[in-house]
Order: C-alpha cells, then structure tokens, then sequence
C-alpha cells in the first residue's frame, strides 16, 4: 500500500510539472516546475507556456527526464484524439487503458484475431468495460512517415505526422515536422 501512495505521490508531482509547462502563467504549482526551477538548473530553456509542441518536449519537463521520457514515448502522441480504437491499440496501452489482466488481455486479443470490435456493446461483452460515447472504433486519419538518408548508417532523417483528411485546399496537413 505504501508503494501505491508514493506512485501516486510521484504522478501528482509529474502531472503539476507538466500543466506547468503549458499554463500560460509562471505561477507554480504544489510540486510543479516553472521557469525559475529551469533557470537554476542551469537548462537552456524554460517552460513553452503553450500546449506541446511535439511529443520529444516531453522529455524537457521536470520529471520526465531521459529514463522516464524513453519508457513512456512508444505510447505517446501529439496527434488529435479521435477516440479509443482497442483493435488498433497495443497489447500495453489496452492493458492500462481497459485496466485489463492478462486473461482479459488474451480474451479480447483471440476475439480481435476472428473479428474487429466494432461497438462498446461487444467490447463491454468481452472485458466489461464500457468507453461510453459513439462506437467510433475507426481508424485514425493520422500517419507518421519516416525518411532515413545515407548508407550503411543514418546521416540525415526527417519525421512527419501528417493527417490525411482532405479539406477544400489540400488532400492532407503537415502535423509535425521534425529533422535529425
């Protein structure tokens, strides 16, 4: 129980640095981090005070350093939320966000294996959980695309979200831009 508490305790602390970096003010938060925190740390940078920019500014916020940024990053993104898909979500990601063991796990994986979950009626049939609003259980109009220059090892990449919904101007838009 008392591991519990201090993970807790240390997502408060993680959560208040995060809302800190991206409130619009310099006030800090019980546990938060604001631009005096960054300044005596000798970082070059302080907090954006605007919503994030691209998933990697993550690993800048106070807390999320190095270690805890590499662990959490595959199930990180800066994309629009479109809803919860659990036929295209990771073995890990259904786990936390279903509160899933691992029985219920391989229950659902063999039903997604014959058939697409298609409404929260089967998805509540087979794990007892229920996302609630419309069964919007579609793909998502977001792809990344990574381009790596040189052989046999990478000189030059460039990292791109893009959404693929067309509008009235273009076929799709340009989310995030990001050159190594």
């Amino acid at each position: 129980m008392i591991k519990k508490a201090a993970n807790l305790d240390n997502a408060s602390v993680l959560m208040n640095c995060l809302f800190d970096w991206t409130d619009a003010d310099d006030l800090t938060r019980i546990n938060g981090a604001e631009s005096f925190y960054y300044r005596a740390q000798g970082l070059p940078y302080v907090p954006r005070n605007y919503a994030l920019q691209y998933k990697e500014e993550v690993g800048f916020v106070k807390g999320f350093e190095k270690g805890l940024y590499d662990k959490i990053q595959p199930y990180l993104t800066m994309l629009a939320s479109t809803g919860f898909n659990p036929n295209t979500a990771s073995d890990a990601v259904l786990m936390a966000y279903l509160d899933l063991n691992e029985e219920s796990l391989k229950t659902l994986k063999e039903f997604m294996s014959q058939k697409a979950i298609a409404s929260n009626t089967e998805l509540f049939a087979l794990t007892g959980r229920w996302l609630g609003g419309e069964d919007d259980f579609y793909p998502s109009t977001f792809m990344e695309i990574t381009v790596r220059s040189g052989a046999p090892k990478t000189i030059y990449s460039i990292r791109t979200g893009l959404n693929v919904t067309q509008n009235t101007y273009s076929p799709y838009s340009v989310v995030y831009w990001n050159e190594e």
